[in-house]
């Protein structure tokens, strides 16, 4: 319950704060106040879908005619003595063809992604691929890359796996290629040969796999 003095307390059982969603979601709301509830209504982000003629409601929200991401859900009473008060609630619609239920939820810690302008992006290891990439514990990058020579091309052969420590801010960064006897795959190209998929740092020790 939110509880102000002289204003409406209101309940929303459902969805719970930061859920996320798909299909069919039952929103769930009750208001309560000493001089009785002459009003409730539910809007999904700013607009209103549902008023009915009691002081509680219960709405089947359809979430498919939205999309995926964050929507705001409100509902606002109005108290017999003309207060009004209305509470909010964000949630995240997600929505993916083919899935019945929702593999994972989004990141509530990544808001967004702004992609640079290509005349700013810098390129100092053309021709390969696959860079899994990690913070390590000495504040450097370290990564792994695929079917190339490294940073420049410095690589004498063709490693189907290879790593390397990336230093420095965009456009200053620097690639210094880390070789590895016992970790470097030589053979195969593409699917043909190892690769790295990821490279966490744990008590110093960076992995590869």
């Amino acid at each position: 319950m939110n509880q102000e003095p002289g204003l409406p307390t209101i309940d929303v059982s459902s969805p719970g704060v930061g859920s996320w969603v798909s299909r069919h979601v039952t929103i769930s709301a009750a208001a309560e106040h000493e001089s009785g509830v002459v009003e409730i209504t539910l809007a999904i982000d700013g607009a209103v879908i549902y008023s009915p003629t009691a002081n509680s409601l219960r709405y089947e929200w359809d979430t498919t005619g939205y999309g995926n991401g964050p929507h705001q859900i409100s509902v606002m009473a109005r108290a017999g003595d003309g207060n009004v008060k209305t509470v909010f609630r964000q949630i995240t619609v997600d929505n993916y063809s083919g899935f019945t239920t929702i593999p994972y939820p989004y990141s509530t810690a990544i808001v967004g992604i702004d992609i640079a302008a290509w005349s700013s992006m810098v390129s100092t290891a053309e021709g390969n691929d696959n860079w899994p990439i990690t913070w390590a514990d000495d504040g450097e990058l370290y990564t792994a890359y695929g079917d190339g020579w490294g940073f420049r091309n410095e690589v004498t052969k063709k490693l189907s796996l290879g790593f390397a420590k990336v230093t420095g801010s965009p456009p200053g960064i620097e690639g210094l290629n880390i070789r590895s006897p016992s970790g470097e795959q030589v053979a195969g190209s593409g699917d043909a040969g190892r690769k790295g998929s990821g490279m966490p740092m744990v008590d110093g020790v960076l992995s590869c796999g």
